[in-house]
């Protein structure tokens, strides 16, 4: 089974339905965000279980299902918005993915212009699309662990603020 912190491509062929009530209004379904969400609220209350059981230990939590969705709810607006549930890296159909046929193999073709898909290969993101999640939630919790990002053109490099 596929990890559950975000929704992927593979979940909405292999779960597809004829009811248009089981989609929210970016096309993906309810019945595996909630789940995820659900997943989630779990995860964060251990995490604080954790924290107060263990408090010279910070744990933190990132909320990869936010990014994830945030990512697919501007993509799903903006220019290219019906690629948004498309595969870059596939066969054809609704989502551009066949379970069977995976990227790399024979006859699966990849998309031109990677930078305008969100996923990859139905499973995985681009680059593009973690690029815009890293802005999104990482970018935040540096400053709210008190630190900078700098960058040169050689190294990413993080460091604690003085």
């Amino acid at each position: 089974m596929l990890p559950l912190d975000v929704f992927h491509i593979f979940y909405l062929h292999c779960r597809s339905s004829n009811n248009s009530t089981d989609y929210d209004e970016l096309g993906c379904l309810k019945s595996v965000n909630d789940l995820v969400v659900s997943k989630n609220d779990y995860l964060q209350q251990a995490i604080r279980n954790l924290n107060l059981e263990f408090p010279n230990i910070i744990i933190n939590y990132g909320p990869i299902y936010d990014g994830a969705y945030e990512v697919i709810r501007d993509a799903s607006y903006g220019p290219n918005g019906e690629l948004a549930l498309l595969a870059c890296c596939g066969t054809g159909g609704k989502y551009n993915y066949d379970g069977k046929k995976f990227c790399g193999s024979p006859q699966v073709p990849v998309c031109r212009y990677t930078n305008q898909y969100i996923f990859w290969d139905g499973i995985h993101f681009t680059h593009h699309a973690y690029s815009r999640m890293e802005t999104i939630l990482i970018e935040p919790a540096l400053r709210t662990l008190g630190c900078t990002r700098s960058v040169n053109s050689t190294t990413s490099n993080l460091s604690a603020s003085a």
